[in-house]
This record gives C-alpha cells, structure tokens and sequence, in this order.
C-alpha cells in the first residue's frame, strides 16, 4: 500500500499497532514504527478505521454517564478521578522496569500490589523503585538488570591492591535519624500511606521517600527499615585502585576485601591509564529478617450504593432556647431509602406551591425510620419504663444506640415521634433495621399534649443538629403553611412535605401545676406554674428565666353556658374573689380554667382544670 497524505503507510500502521497491542505504550510503539505523536493523534481524529484499531489494540474502556446532573458543577463537566486495575494480581519488579524502559531494563523479583509510572523520566523512575527495593544497576552485556546480590563475586587479594586506596567514612549527622516512606495502602482504598522506620544515633536529619507503589503496611515498613540501614552502612566507602586483570569486574558486583570485614558494592569503575578504578561501597550484612507488623490505619471512604429516593420531613419544633428563636423556625429533616443517598436539593414555599424558593442542600442524613404501633399514652413526669415502641428505619445503614439516665438527662437520643419529642434509654435491635425503644422520657420540650395521639407508621427522626437544616421564617408566616420540596440525585420526581400552623419554635410552653385553694373572703386562689423556652435545664437555686418580653398570662373561666370571664395578670396566680363570683353568675357550677402563658409573638397551649364553686 502506497504512502497516505500524513505519512502513514499500512505497513507503518501494521507495526504501529502491532507494538502497542505488545507493550500498552504509545510512544514507544511510535517510536518502533518510527512516527511522531502528532501525527498519530491526527490521523486518530480524522480516520474512523484508525482509531478503531487503535482501541482494539490497548483495550481502551468507556464510562458511561446517564442523567448527570451538570447544574451543581455550573453546567461544566467537572474533572474525574478513575480507579483502574490494570493486572489481576501482582506485578513484580522486573515487569515493571521492562515496561518502562521498553525492555532495556529487567530483573527484581520484589512483588508489589501496584504502580504508577511518575517521574520527569524513566531514569528517574526506576531509580526510586531500584533505592527503595535495595536494588543496583548490572550490566550482563545484553541488557541493564537489577540486582540484589546478597553473595561476593570475588575476593580481592590485598597484594593486588595499588598504592592509592583512600577510605572514607561519612559523619552519623549526615545520615538520616528517620524515615518516613510515603505508598499508596490497599486496604485503605489506595489512599496514600506513611511508615516510618527510626535508628538511634546523633543525626537529627528525616528523609522522606515518596514511592508510587500499592503494598501491604508491613512490607512498606520492612522496606523503610531496610533502606535506613543500607544508608548507614553505605555512609562507609573505599576506593582502590587494581591492575588491568581486573577490568572485567562491572558496576553493581559484590565484592570482599583481603582484611576488611563484610561486603563492598562496586559503584563506579574506570580504567584509566591500563588500571582498574573502583569505587566501593559498605553492603548492609545479613537478610532483611522477618516483615514488621504496622498498622494500616482506618480508611474513611465513600460509600459505593445507589443514590436512591429522598425521604423528606418538615419538623416544627419546640425552641430548644440556646439561644431562643426570634422568628419562626422549621427544620429540615432528609435521608435516603437506601444507604448510598448522600443530598438533596431543597426550595421552599408559603404560597401553597405556586412559586418555590431555593434554600440550599440538605444536611447529611438524618436517622429516619416509621413506627410499627401505637405508643400507649405515658406521664412526662417520669421515666416511662413500661410504654415500648418498635421503630423500622430506613435501610441497614442506620442505627440507633443506647444511653445511660445521666446522658439522658444531659438531653441524649432526643426523637419525634408523631409530634412528640421522646428520649430513649434503650434501644434493642430486632433485625432488618427494626429496633425496639424502651426506658423513655415522655413529653419533652412541652410537647405532653401530643402523647395521646400516636399512631401506627407515623414518622419518627432522630434529633441532632448536624442532620437538621434550620430554616427561619418571617413573623408574618406564623400559622400559616409552609411546604418543602427536596430533589435528589435518585428521585424520579421531587418529594415535598409540608407542615401546618406555624409557629412552635416561639410559642411558649403551657404553664404546669395548677392548683385550686379556697380563699377566706370565699373565693379561690388560682396557682400554676410557668415554663420557659429558655429553662429545659433545670439549674438548682436559680429560677427559670421567663424568655420572653414580659411575663403575661390569659385566663378564661368557662361553665356550661359558656365563658364568664376572660381575665390578664402579670404573675403566675389569681385571686377570683367572692365578688367575682356573685358577678358572674356562676355560684353552684362546675367551672372549666384554661391558662395560657402570652408570649412575644405567640400563645402558648392551653393548660386546663376543673372545679366546682360549690
């Protein structure tokens, strides 16, 4: 076949392609076909045929990405990171320095997990591999290899020596006190690793050995104590001077010495003037020993699982008064079917969905599950130690754990149920992500009233503020309804939830203890008790602050004609007199008191009694 327009003939391709399927390397397969890289990726943009050939040959791999959302990388494609595994098993050296250099390189017999090629040139890379494995360069005559030539080749005579020999040896300073050995660790996900290998001995000096190779903990721990004692041996040297018979000795040998204990590694050789020059070097005796026990360490890697759909709530609770809302205040709630769901997108609407309002994403997940039964009505006075509920979480991947009743009363495993916030003791894992919660407190925060309205499949959210979003909302909005729309990365369609009644966050609680005395002028003294949005840690001796503007109360007397008397008072009591009474008319009746503590921008709940002016 002729020449084509780029200088390409199909012989040259033939070859071409022939050598890349061999080795995996484009430029030297290049430069065995004797071709330039421009030319090549050229003709493989222009010529359909080309750049078939050419993926047949190196096996070239496509990533496939359907429905990537490019909006949360500004409508760019981001930079990926892949994790490719290019042999099944081991490599060992010598694989490795022939796939760098082509072949001119081979040998070591050292096994590594993996590699990856790096360095300003071939030279420079297997140099790092070659000082880390304890490992020279040896001419055979054929080829370059690498060595670890634990045995002498030969004894040199002390009469063979000429008069020039110097020795020479190197001050402990100059020699590193540690080393720190940098490798990529597989049982951490191929994050990088660091072992450290330390002497004593005066020198304050620390090496560190960034080597591209995936190996267990152990051996990169072997590997770095073997290197600091190659160094100090090699702190040693010798050059001597021997007759042209010689010559045949070549880089890399071991040696003895006549009268010198331990081995010498020949560095350098010269002939200059019919006289053989070496320069040698001390080799550390003995074999490496047994590989060290190191550690690993702990990886924290990405989860590799579905995304799944959102699971969403919209909580409105209580103000856990550190420090007080001001504004009303929603929480966002959002986790995943599945254990892969990372976020959501999240926007926001008052006007009953006709136009939404971006917030941002969603915390982490959240602990979110269903309850399988009716939790029984319960005293939020005292530890609940016979009402139980069992809970299905979402998926596997969520758990719940105990607590003991000092981390309990120090606010622990804070939930909503329904619209009651409980705290559980314990926790008893029934498989399948079910757990069965007992040892509760009951009622926190104020929210006692909704005790009595639990039911089967309600939602139940496990309370930390790291796995909430806040979301304040303007005075106008109280007792309104605000919905929330969370889209995530597995959601065929956006999940909304919505809440009614705005306005817990800065309601104060209901007031507590009401108490019904006569008075001797023939009325009654009507007591209670006051709570605040800033007092849930009860502190000895200091009174729980009001948390509001002012402290304010509305009564409301009411019989079974209905009210008879709407009553303010600044402090937590009222006297309703004999004259009163007479006034309203209500002598002999059975009366209904409702109390509510007025708060600075909204009432708390109603608590009631009853009595008779009989």
């Amino acid at each position: 076949m002729g020449k084509r327009g780029d200088g390409w003939t199909r012989a040259k391709e033939d070859l071409f392609f022939a050598l890349l399927a061999e080795t995996c390397n484009v430029s030297a397969a290049l430069r065995g076909a004797e071709m330039s890289s421009g030319s090549a990726y050229r003709r493989r943009l222009k010529c359909a045929a080309f750049r078939a050939r050419w993926a047949e040959a190196v096996r070239e791999g496509y990533a496939v990405f359907e429905d990537f959302q490019l909006a949360d990388y500004g409508n760019r494609i981001p930079s990926l990171t892949f994790e490719i595994e290019a042999d099944d098993g081991a490599v060992t050296l010598s694989a490795i320095a022939s796939a760098l250099s082509d072949g001119t390189v081979s040998g070591g017999t050292l096994a590594l997990g993996g590699y990856a090629a790096s360095g300003d040139s071939v030279r420079g890379a297997i140099e790092a591999l070659a000082d880390a494995a304890g490992l020279s360069l040896a001419d055979d005559g054929l080829a370059l290899m690498l060595t670890n030539r634990g045995a002498a080749e030969a004894s040199v005579p002390r009469g063979d020596w000429l008069p020039d020999a110097e020795s020479e040896r190197g001050a402990a300073l100059t020699i590193p006190d540690a080393l720190a050995l940098a490798y990529y660790e597989p049982a951490r996900d191929y994050q990088a690793g660091l072992q450290r290998a330390t002497r004593g001995g005066a020198g304050r000096k620390t090496e560190r050995v960034e080597l591209p190779v995936a190996i267990r903990p152990g051996q990169a721990k072997a590997m770095a104590e073997a290197k600091l004692a190659r160094d100090w041996a090699a702190r040693e040297r010798r050059r001597i001077g021997l007759s042209w018979r010689w010559m045949t000795m070549r880089p890399g040998a071991v040696i003895t010495l006549e009268g010198e204990a331990g081995l010498w590694r020949i560095a350098e050789w010269a002939l200059e003037g019919m006289a053989v020059k070496l320069s040698l070097v001390r080799v550390r005796g003995g074999s490496d020993g047994a590989m060290p026990e190191a550690e690993p360490g702990r990886g924290v890697g990405s989860l590799d699982a579905p995304h799944g759909p959102t699971i969403l709530h919209l909580l409105d609770l209580p103000d856990p008064g550190e420090p007080p809302a001001t504004a009303p205040r929603l929480y966002a709630a959002a986790a995943g079917a599945s254990a892969g769901w990372r976020r959501a997108a999240m926007a926001l609407s008052l006007d009953e969905g006709a136009s939404w309002s971006a917030i941002g994403n969603s915390a982490p997940a959240a602990v979110i599950g269903t309850a399988m039964g009716a939790l029984q009505h319960g005293s939020p006075h005292l530890f609940d130690d016979i009402g139980a509920v069992d809970i299905a979480l979402a998926h596997d991947g969520m758990t719940l754990a105990e607590a003991d009743d000092a981390r309990l009363i120090a606010g622990a495993n804070l939930a909503l149920l329904g619209d009651e916030l409980i705290q559980f003791g314990r926790a008893e894992p029934l498989g399948e992500a079910r757990y069965r919660l007992s040892r509760l407190l009951r009622g926190r925060r104020g929210t006692e009233t909704a005790m009595s309205s639990h039911m089967s499949g309600e939602r139940f959210v496990l309370i930390e503020a790291d796995a909430l979003v806040p979301i304040d909302f303007p005075p106008s909005s109280l007792g309104g309804v605000a919905r929330l729309m969370a889209t995530g990365l597995g959601d065929g369609a956006p999940v909304i939830a919505m809440t009614t009644g705005i306005g817990a966050s800065v309601r104060p609680p209901s007031p507590v203890g009401v108490t019904i005395a006569p008075h001797p002028d023939g009325g009654f003294a009507l007591g209670w008790t006051r709570r605040s949005r800033q007092g849930w840690r009860w502190v000895d001796g200091v009174d729980a602050p009001i948390g509001e503007e002012r402290e304010a109360y509305a009564l409301r007397i009411v019989t079974g004609h209905g009210t008879i008397r709407i009553a303010e008072t600044g402090a937590p009591g009222f006297h309703y007199d004999a004259a009163m009474i007479a006034e309203d008319g209500g002598t002999g009746d059975s009366i209904a008191l409702s109390i509510t503590q007025t708060g600075a921008l909204a009432v708390s709940l109603p608590a009631n009694a009853t009595f008779s002016l009989i």
